[in-house]
């Protein structure tokens, strides 16, 4: 005989509770429908501003922040299109020429400062006032890059010659701070295995001739008013004397160098100033960027208000630049190998030779240099940052 199951209808709900749950429901949605409202008007909100400031301001090719040229609109073709290139170019396109960019960049290194503690933005810290891009780990590999285009030129272009080589290091900002400060790498290391590795020159140590405030604030580069103790261990080295005296003169008030443009972080403010003899206005400058030679000027003061200000000094980095000196000894000519440090230090070498040529590795491969240089007896400088030295592979 089967049992019998009793099935009892469940409780009801209240009135009362019925009622409650619907307005409880009710009140969820309500609150919902306002979120996906306020979330809306917000979405459409900053993609409105960032459409009207592309439109009013993103419509530039050039980055004064960051010293660089933007990312142009990519040609619509379909071999990139179907490749998927067209659409990364396109990327960086609209990365580059988004409104207000320079506005969120600063937005950003802010809040990493303030919002969530960080001492560095992408690498910069401030340190008195002074922004410095921390070098945090020797690239050994760098070193032996850098050590075997110098090797080379000795070998090939020197042998055989009269040519007086000289190896100088010059040290970037975050050298002076403290050991282990920041998490900086160890110089004292980084200079040792230098001279272990360019063992064919005559070492001119420039350390004890600079000090932090020999540098710019907001630029990596040194001062050129500031570094004549270091000017003067070169060319005593060398056996050449630098011009008597100087005047100092103001390029640019308010000069907001490389690393000012790329960050918020503190800082102190710089002026750009050079210095100034008059046998200077006897000597001729020749740049070979095209190829043939075109006169120049110690100074090119119109470069102040450009992108890069710091390029007054000789114009700016060249393959090969040319310094006629009239007044000097006509059997003393100097050859340097530097970056864009020595565009401000070879006007003041420049005073002992009646020739001085610099030439800049990045821009001019070293295989080439025998046929634009006639090697004999001059004085070869090797004068070169540790920044440079430390990320080399844009030498040839």
């Amino acid at each position: 005989m089967k049992k019998r199951i009793d099935s009892k209808p469940a409780r009801s709900l209240s009135k009362g509770t019925k009622i409650a749950k619907l307005e409880t429901e009710r009140t969820q949605d309500e609150a919902s429908r306002k979120r996906s409202i306020l979330t809306s008007v917000l979405f459409f909100g900053v993609l409105g501003c960032f459409l009207a400031g592309t439109l009013l301001f993103g419509n530039t090719d050039l980055s004064y922040s960051e010293r660089r040229k933007l990312a142009p609109f990519p040609k619509l073709e379909a071999k990139a299109i179907l490749s998927g290139q067209w659409q990364e170019e396109f990327e960086d396109f609209a990365t580059d020429h988004v409104g207000f960019r320079e506005q969120l960049l600063k937005i950003k290194s802010l809040s990493s400062r303030y919002m969530f503690g960080n001492l560095d933005d992408d690498g910069i810290i401030s340190h008195d006032k002074y922004l410095i891009q921390v070098e945090r780990e020797i690239h050994e590999d760098s070193l032996d890059y850098a050590a075997g285009i110098f090797a080379d030129i000795v070998q090939k272009d020197l042998a055989g010659t009269s040519c007086k080589v000289y190896l100088s290091i010059i040290p970037d900002k975050s050298y002076f701070l403290k050991k282990d400060e920041y998490l900086n790498m160890d110089y004292e290391a980084f200079f040792e295995q230098a001279k272990e590795k360019m063992e064919f020159g005559n070492w001119i140590d420039l350390r004890n001739t600079l000090q932090l405030d020999d540098y710019y604030y907001t630029d990596p580069h040194w001062r050129q008013e500031k570094i004549l103790d270091a000017a003067t261990r070169l060319a005593d080295s060398m056996g050449v004397r630098l011009l008597d005296a100087y005047t100092v003169k103001t390029a640019l008030n308010d000069f907001i160098g490389q690393t000012g443009g790329r960050t918020m972080l503190p800082s102190g403010s710089d002026t750009l100033r050079c210095l100034w003899n008059e046998e200077m206005k006897d000597w001729t400058v020749r740049r070979y960027d095209t190829g043939k030679p075109e006169v120049s000027a110690i100074y090119d003061l119109d470069k102040a208000q450009g992108m890069d200000p710091y390029q007054i000094f000789l114009g700016g980095s060249s393959g090969m630049i040319e310094i006629d000196n009239p007044h000097a000894d006509p059997n003393r000519q100097l050859i340097v190998f530097s970056d864009s440090y020595g565009s401000s230090m070879v006007p003041l070498l420049a005073g002992g030779y009646s020739k001085t040529t610099l030439i800049d590795l990045r821009n001019l491969p070293h295989w080439r240099l025998k046929s634009l240089i006639d090697f004999k007896d001059q004085d070869v400088l090797f004068l070169y940052s540790t920044s440079v030295l430390n990320a080399s592979q844009s030498m040839k």
